[in-house]
């Protein structure tokens, strides 16, 4: 079986665009099974998904996501932005990709994956932005946005 994988160039980038959908769904599924396994949790100490959230009371640049996603799944789009702009940038860089590769694959083309390092620094530069602008408006001002934080600062 895998000799065949190993002679045919076209199964392999089939297995690997299957293999990345099921990531991509397996993930997702998780995020949203521990959101829901932390929400059970008794008591106002109960703990978030983020150390750094529970232990420093800053936002790291992946707090919000999973409500990002959540708002995004329903629509909101600018709601899903405020929360965290990094869930709505991945999934639609992701969506991106994610149809270059189907028509690749469709067309027989010879490269089916078209990796971006410029999306990556965007997607850095997005990170760090929300992180620092996030956290200072947190600090200074007691902007909370999330509704997580403001009590720890003000």
């Amino acid at each position: 079986m895998f000799s065949y994988f190993k002679s045919n160039r076209r199964a392999r980038q089939i297995a690997l665009f299957s293999a990345l959908q099921f990531l991509a769904v397996a993930a997702v599924v998780f995020a949203f099974l521990y959101r829901a396994y932390l929400d059970t949790l008794p008591g106002q100490g109960r703990l978030s998904a983020c150390p750094m959230h529970d232990w420093v009371h800053l936002y790291c640049p992946g707090c919000g996501g999973t409500r990002a996603m959540v708002a995004l799944f329903r629509g909101q789009i600018v709601h899903s932005l405020l929360c965290n702009p990094l869930s709505a940038y991945i999934v639609a860089g992701f969506a991106v990709f994610d149809v270059r590769a189907a028509v690749a694959l469709v067309r027989r083309e010879e490269r089916v994956f078209h990796f971006s390092i410029p999306y990556f620094w965007v997607m850095l530069a997005i990170a760090v932005l929300n992180f620092v602008l996030r956290n200072v408006l947190l600090v200074s001002i007691g902007l909370d946005y999330l509704g997580d934080l403001a009590a720890y600062w003000h």
